[in-house]
């Protein structure tokens, strides 16, 4: 399984994709000729994980958001999916001024 995760935002923004692979290691050649500015990562489901989405929001949806976060909160859309909702990630993303809002699970699709 491989999982892709993509953001866009209400103007038209849109963030490299986040790339999971099932696997216990990243192979260095599934990194090569991808999307520009693409992460990579892995989990033993090839799933979105709980570490996965926190690095995501850590290391690519936090500095995407920086100057709009000088004006006031952002609001980010996900699935009720757990890896989701961790506490120390909804902490976080309190201590930054983001809003987590949390649509029933597997219907992010429908947007």
């Amino acid at each position: 399984y491989i999982t892709n995760l993509f953001r866009g935002s209400a103007v038209g923004e849109r963030l490299p994709p986040y790339i999971v692979y099932k696997a216990e290691t990243l192979d260095p050649l599934w990194t090569e000729w991808g999307p520009i500015g693409a992460r990579y990562s892995v989990s033993s489901s090839g799933w979105m994980e709980t570490q996965q989405f926190h690095e995501w929001f850590l290391k690519v949806f936090l500095p995407s958001v920086s100057d709009r976060l000088q004006t006031g909160p952002v609001i980010l859309f996900v699935d009720g999916h757990n890896s989701h909702l961790a506490i120390e990630l909804l902490g976080l993303a309190r201590a930054h001024d983001v809003v987590i809002y949390c649509l029933p699970p597997n219907t992010t699709h429908l947007l």
